[in-house]
């Protein structure tokens, strides 16, 4: 919670100051692309993970939290992959 209070202050929006200046260089397909990162179904696939870490972290012998963050990994990479196969399809390999 402390890291949280400590970095509260720090936005995302510092990242993307002047970001209007930049948008506009940028192709218009990009202007409005969304990172995998942003899609619902990764965002919940990884909506847990922080907690899951925080128990292994808080118990790193524990079989349980490891299982339990290694069984939503597994969940995150198959929703991952499955998010790019849908991006990517009829795409060429030489395209990617």
């Amino acid at each position: 919670m402390r890291a949280a209070e400590a970095l509260g202050p720090i936005k995302p929006a510092a990242a993307t100051e002047g970001d209007d200046e930049h948008a506009a260089k940028l192709p218009e397909a990009l202007k409005t692309f969304k990172t995998l990162a942003k899609t619902e179904a990764i965002e919940a696939a990884c909506g847990r993970l922080h907690e899951l870490e925080l128990n292994v972290a808080r118990a790193p012998d524990s079989e349980e939290a490891v299982g339990a963050l290694g069984a939503q990994l597994v969940v995150v990479d198959q929703v991952m992959a499955t998010e790019i196969k849908k991006r990517t399809e009829g795409v060429s390999e030489e395209a990617a």
